[in-house]
């Protein structure tokens, strides 16, 4: 069993490629389990700082099945569906907020908590917070349409791969990505990430819309691709953070992608690559 969640594993390789130079914290909610106590334990190992709550219900789980390079994921989320706007304001919750320079959601995180998201986005537009969104499924796409487009149009960098964009397209009347997401950066310094497996991450920021072809890996090195989607977002997140060009954060969010995916379940090498400049 490996510690999981989309942002907890986005935030643990996060600290792990800044070797300590980023400080990160992960706000959620736990059962009084040993799940959560192991889950907790884990995730403070990678020198992320946790702001739990706990809740009267088990800690979520996923099971990944995989079979060469075909996965299927099933996940019940448990106790994390409960955490409430109280939760969030408690102790010195929003202090921490204030002092971070980027705010990082996962599209999973509107299921139920549609007021605490919401509560987020606005601090972030209200404080100047850099507010980084993935639309996660196209199934959370296609269910929360209306709040799904509040948060794409909200964030400063959207991720999503291409079912999801697709989906979102979709519901708002679209045929082409690239168009839409011209529409959506609108000038602005906005970015938007969309990826593809081990096809061409399409990009589009104010200056121009550009394709990154993925570095081809060897079949036989990949083991588990569990996260894959999770260790991009480090990699890029990382690169944004060193204020890196759109393609450099691409391409470093490939490589982490590729370091991950070496491995069973999101696991941390014990040494931090280095990037291809």
């Amino acid at each position: 069993m490996t510690p999981g969640g989309c942002t907890q594993n986005t935030l643990r390789i996060l600290h792990w490629l800044s070797k300590g130079d980023i400080t990160t914290y992960m706000f959620g909610a736990i059962g009084n389990d040993s799940n959560g106590k192991f889950l907790k334990t884990e995730v403070e190992k990678a020198n992320v700082q946790t702001r739990y709550a706990t809740k009267p219900l088990a800690t979520g789980l996923m099971i990944s099945l995989v079979f060469n390079q075909h996965r299927s994921l099933a996940g019940n989320i448990g106790a994390s569906e409960l955490y409430t706007e109280a939760d969030l304001k408690h102790a010195d919750n929003m202090t921490i907020l204030s002092s971070v320079g980027l705010i990082y959601m996962e599209g999973f995180f509107i299921t139920n908590r549609l007021p605490v998201a919401k509560n987020i986005m606005t601090f972030c537009k209200k404080n100047k917070k850099s507010f980084a969104f993935n639309l996660c499924a196209s199934y959370l796409v296609e269910s929360y349409k209306d709040a799904v487009k509040e948060f794409v149009e909200a964030s400063d960098i959207l991720f999503g791969n291409l079912d999801e964009f697709e989906c979102l397209m979709k519901n708002n009347g679209k045929n082409d990505f690239v168009s839409y997401a011209k529409e959506l950066v609108n000038g602005t310094s906005k970015m938007v990430v969309i990826t593809n497996g081990s096809e061409k991450v399409q990009c589009v920021e104010a200056s121009r819309a550009t394709e990154f072809q993925v570095p081809t890996l060897q079949n036989s090195k990949v083991v588990d691709t569990t996260g894959a989607g999770d260790s991009f977002v480090s990699g890029f997140l990382y690169g944004y953070m060193q204020k890196k060009d759109m393609l450099t954060c691409v391409k470093w969010g490939c490589q982490t992608a590729q370091q991950v995916i070496q491995y069973i379940g999101v696991q941390l090498p014990k040494e931090v690559f280095a990037f291809d400049k």
